[in-house]
């Protein structure tokens, strides 16, 4: 009997000491997981900072809310911390679809997720932070954003596109010693306002999609009901697989940016509109293909695989 009651406890210090890892602790974001992706998003974690604030469930508004915190001072995985030989380029804390999760050609997706950027934030300078993305995954060896909510060095929010250029793809040898997907491609950008604009709110993202390597596919997507962005045409370009992104994710960092915290919340997948939380479908207008309700349009050439490759 003794024998076994020290069995127990020593099994729950075993989960209490596993818990404290954040490697292992960054389970409390599957509350604001809906739909049929409640079970189907992993903690990205080669590369997710091990701090137990980095991801924790908070009241907000009488609701519960997760809320995900980066600080400089907890560093990142390798493959970002270290990724061009010198500490201290990117850190996130990140969730991404399962690879049996991730969307294929054939039917449609429906998606929707809100942030909210409090006003107390330090002002996003000399890096970018990413707040969601949808990456195309290239052969076996990673993914590259085709889709992204970004704030830029510029302090500006982004809505990021590459799905109307072509890409070049190949490989390059990572930190580590293996093989990370890159890409050339253009990107059309639309600026959406300055991050104290855009800080204070919810912004509520909701995007229909369907993945095809023929000319019948497309991608929309609509913010806080405002269509922002369409597409028609190739989606796929040759790749097999989409997986959709949310979380903090700061890169090409030149100095230290403090802290930063924000809000997530109604994260969700559904075959249909009317299947997702909290959206009315009804006010959803349809979008013209390119970007529209932007404050101003740029367009950069991405050459990261003609950079990298070897």
């Amino acid at each position: 009997m003794i024998k076994g009651y020290i069995n127990h406890i020593a099994l729950v210090v075993a989960f209490l000491v596993t818990a404290g890892n954040a490697t292992y602790a960054q389970s409390a974001f599957r509350k604001v997981l809906n739909g049929e992706i409640k079970s189907g998003f992993e903690p990205a974690r080669e590369v997710n900072v091990r701090h137990k604030e980095a991801a924790t469930i908070v009241k907000f508004d009488n609701s519960e809310v997760l809320r995900l915190i980066l600080d400089y001072a907890w560093k990142g995985g390798d493959l970002d911390w270290y990724r061009h030989g010198k500490p201290g380029f990117a850190q996130r804390i990140q969730f991404r679809e399962k690879s049996s999760k991730r969307m294929k050609a054939g039917r449609d997706y429906w998606y929707t997720a809100s942030f909210f950027i409090p006003k107390s934030a330090l002002r996003v300078t000399h890096h970018t932070l990413s707040f969601m993305d949808f990456k195309h995954h290239i052969g076996k060896y990673g993914s590259v954003p085709t889709v992204s909510l970004t704030i830029q060095p510029n302090g500006h929010l982004h809505i990021i596109e590459a799905l109307s250029s072509n890409w070049n793809c190949g490989t390059y040898r990572n930190i580590n010693g293996g093989k990370t997907a890159a890409c050339d491609r253009v990107e059309a950008v639309g600026l959406l306002g300055t991050q104290s604009q855009v800080s204070g709110r919810w912004i509520k993202m909701v995007a229909h999609m369907r993945w095809e390597n023929n000319p019948s596919g497309f991608f929309r997507i609509w913010l806080n009901n405002k269509p922002i962005l369409a597409f028609s045409g190739n989606t796929l370009q040759g790749s097999t697989q989409v997986e959709y992104k949310f979380g903090l994710y700061r890169h090409h960092i030149e100095r230290n940016p403090g802290r930063i915290e924000v809000l997530y919340t109604n994260v969700a997948r559904a075959k249909t509109c009317a299947m997702l939380p909290g959206v009315d479908c009804s006010s959803l207008r349809a979008p013209r293909n390119g970007l529209q309700n932007i404050r101003g349009r740029e367009r950069w050439v991405s050459k990261e695989y003609s950079r990298r490759k070897q």
